[in-house]
Protein backbone atom coordinates (compact mmCIF):
# COMPACT_ATOMS: atom_id res chain seq x y z
CA UNK A 1 0.00 0.00 0.00
CA UNK A 2 2.83 2.40 0.86
CA UNK A 3 4.41 1.89 -2.57
CA UNK A 4 1.07 2.61 -4.28
CA UNK A 5 0.55 5.80 -2.30
CA UNK A 6 4.07 7.11 -2.88
CA UNK A 7 4.42 6.26 -6.57
CA UNK A 8 5.33 9.02 -8.96
CA UNK A 9 3.44 9.67 -11.10
CA UNK A 10 0.52 8.56 -8.89
CA UNK A 11 -1.09 6.51 -11.69
CA UNK A 12 1.92 4.16 -11.65
CA UNK A 13 0.97 2.99 -8.17
CA UNK A 14 -2.74 2.74 -8.87
CA UNK A 15 -2.67 1.25 -12.38
CA UNK A 16 0.84 0.30 -13.52
CA UNK A 17 1.19 0.78 -17.27
CA UNK A 18 2.62 -2.70 -17.96
CA UNK A 19 -0.15 -4.31 -15.94
CA UNK A 20 -2.95 -2.44 -17.71
CA UNK A 21 -1.49 -2.79 -21.20
CA UNK A 22 -0.84 -6.47 -20.52
CA UNK A 23 -4.56 -7.14 -20.15
CA UNK A 24 -6.28 -9.05 -22.92
CA UNK A 25 -8.66 -6.61 -24.66
CA UNK A 26 -11.26 -9.39 -24.78
CA UNK A 27 -11.42 -9.11 -20.99
CA UNK A 28 -12.57 -5.50 -21.41
CA UNK A 29 -15.58 -6.56 -23.44
CA UNK A 30 -16.39 -9.31 -20.97
CA UNK A 31 -16.11 -6.78 -18.11
CA UNK A 32 -13.53 -9.05 -16.52
CA UNK A 33 -11.14 -6.23 -15.60
CA UNK A 34 -10.99 -3.39 -13.10
CA UNK A 35 -12.46 -0.76 -15.43
CA UNK A 36 -11.56 2.17 -13.20
CA UNK A 37 -7.86 1.32 -13.35
CA UNK A 38 -7.99 0.84 -17.13
CA UNK A 39 -9.94 4.05 -17.73
CA UNK A 40 -7.84 6.28 -15.50
CA UNK A 41 -4.62 4.91 -16.99
CA UNK A 42 -6.08 5.44 -20.47
CA UNK A 43 -7.07 9.05 -19.79
CA UNK A 44 -3.68 9.81 -18.22
CA UNK A 45 -1.70 8.24 -21.07
CA UNK A 46 -3.83 9.61 -23.91
CA UNK A 47 -4.02 13.28 -22.99
CA UNK A 48 -1.42 16.01 -23.34
CA UNK A 49 -0.30 18.03 -20.31
CA UNK A 50 -2.41 21.08 -21.35
CA UNK A 51 -5.59 19.05 -21.78
CA UNK A 52 -8.40 19.02 -19.25
CA UNK A 53 -10.90 16.32 -18.35
CA UNK A 54 -14.54 16.95 -17.53
CA UNK A 55 -15.16 14.96 -14.34
CA UNK A 56 -18.60 14.02 -13.04
CA UNK A 57 -19.89 11.50 -10.55
CA UNK A 58 -20.63 11.26 -6.87
CA UNK A 59 -17.02 11.22 -5.64
CA UNK A 60 -14.76 12.51 -8.40
CA UNK A 61 -11.87 13.76 -6.27
CA UNK A 62 -9.29 11.09 -7.11
CA UNK A 63 -9.61 11.50 -10.88
CA UNK A 64 -7.57 14.69 -11.26
CA UNK A 65 -4.91 13.29 -8.94
CA UNK A 66 -4.41 10.09 -10.91
CA UNK A 67 -4.73 11.51 -14.42
CA UNK A 68 -2.70 14.63 -13.55
CA UNK A 69 -4.90 16.88 -15.67
CA UNK A 70 -6.90 19.91 -14.64
CA UNK A 71 -10.64 19.58 -14.32
CA UNK A 72 -12.57 21.05 -17.26
CA UNK A 73 -15.24 23.62 -16.55
CA UNK A 74 -13.88 24.33 -13.09
CA UNK A 75 -14.58 22.39 -9.94
CA UNK A 76 -18.30 21.95 -10.44
CA UNK A 77 -20.22 19.10 -8.85
CA UNK A 78 -22.17 18.30 -12.01
CA UNK A 79 -23.85 15.33 -10.34
CA UNK A 80 -25.43 17.68 -7.78
CA UNK A 81 -26.41 20.38 -10.28
CA UNK A 82 -24.06 23.12 -9.05
CA UNK A 83 -24.22 26.29 -11.18
CA UNK A 84 -27.05 24.89 -13.30
CA UNK A 85 -29.15 28.04 -13.59
CA UNK A 86 -29.25 29.45 -17.13
CA UNK A 87 -26.73 32.28 -16.59
CA UNK A 88 -24.15 30.15 -14.84
CA UNK A 89 -24.64 27.28 -17.29
CA UNK A 90 -23.83 29.68 -20.13
CA UNK A 91 -20.65 30.74 -18.33
CA UNK A 92 -19.64 27.09 -17.91
CA UNK A 93 -20.35 26.35 -21.57
CA UNK A 94 -18.20 29.29 -22.65
CA UNK A 95 -15.40 28.14 -20.36
CA UNK A 96 -15.58 24.61 -21.75
CA UNK A 97 -15.41 26.08 -25.26
CA UNK A 98 -12.06 27.71 -24.43
CA UNK A 99 -10.55 24.56 -22.95
CA UNK A 100 -9.02 21.49 -24.57
CA UNK A 101 -11.28 18.67 -23.34
CA UNK A 102 -10.63 15.36 -25.13
CA UNK A 103 -12.48 13.30 -22.50
CA UNK A 104 -15.36 13.45 -20.06
CA UNK A 105 -15.29 10.87 -17.26
CA UNK A 106 -17.79 9.89 -14.59
CA UNK A 107 -17.04 7.91 -11.46
CA UNK A 108 -20.57 6.48 -11.19
CA UNK A 109 -23.41 7.30 -13.58
CA UNK A 110 -23.07 7.90 -17.32
CA UNK A 111 -21.66 11.36 -18.03
CA UNK A 112 -24.73 12.45 -19.97
CA UNK A 113 -26.99 11.52 -17.04
CA UNK A 114 -25.04 13.89 -14.78
CA UNK A 115 -25.34 16.68 -17.36
CA UNK A 116 -29.15 16.55 -17.71
CA UNK A 117 -29.54 19.56 -15.40
CA UNK A 118 -27.46 21.56 -17.89
CA UNK A 119 -29.47 21.41 -21.16
CA UNK A 120 -27.00 23.36 -23.34
CA UNK A 121 -23.94 21.58 -21.97
CA UNK A 122 -25.73 18.23 -22.27
CA UNK A 123 -26.50 19.00 -25.91
CA UNK A 124 -22.88 20.09 -26.54
CA UNK A 125 -21.56 16.77 -25.27
CA UNK A 126 -24.28 14.79 -27.01
CA UNK A 127 -23.40 16.42 -30.35
CA UNK A 128 -19.61 16.45 -30.14
CA UNK A 129 -18.66 13.44 -28.03
CA UNK A 130 -19.08 9.69 -28.42
CA UNK A 131 -19.16 6.99 -25.81
CA UNK A 132 -15.93 5.03 -25.46
CA UNK A 133 -16.77 1.49 -26.51
CA UNK A 134 -17.44 -0.68 -23.49
CA UNK A 135 -17.37 2.14 -20.94
CA UNK A 136 -21.16 2.11 -20.35
CA UNK A 137 -21.23 5.89 -20.78
CA UNK A 138 -18.58 6.57 -18.13
CA UNK A 139 -16.16 7.96 -20.73
CA UNK A 140 -17.00 10.26 -23.61
CA UNK A 141 -14.44 11.06 -26.31
CA UNK A 142 -14.38 14.25 -28.37
CA UNK A 143 -15.37 13.03 -31.85
CA UNK A 144 -14.04 16.22 -33.49
CA UNK A 145 -10.45 15.33 -32.68
CA UNK A 146 -8.12 13.22 -34.77
CA UNK A 147 -6.45 10.49 -32.76
CA UNK A 148 -2.66 10.45 -32.80
CA UNK A 149 -2.53 6.78 -31.83
CA UNK A 150 -4.22 4.02 -29.88
CA UNK A 151 -4.13 2.87 -26.28
CA UNK A 152 -2.46 -0.52 -26.36
CA UNK A 153 -4.46 -3.45 -27.63
CA UNK A 154 -7.71 -1.81 -26.53
CA UNK A 155 -7.75 0.35 -29.68
CA UNK A 156 -9.02 3.34 -27.68
CA UNK A 157 -8.15 6.65 -29.41
CA UNK A 158 -5.23 8.64 -28.00
CA UNK A 159 -4.65 12.37 -28.38
CA UNK A 160 -1.12 12.74 -27.05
Amino acid sequence: MFAELTASPPIDGFAPRDEVLGLDPAQWHERDVDAVRVLLRYIRDCTAPGDRVLVTGQTPFQVGYYVERSVAGGHVFWHDGWRSDARQEQQLLELLGRQSVPFAYSTHDPVLDDLKRYPRIHEHFRQHYVELEGSRGLVLVDARRRPTGQFGGFSFPCFR
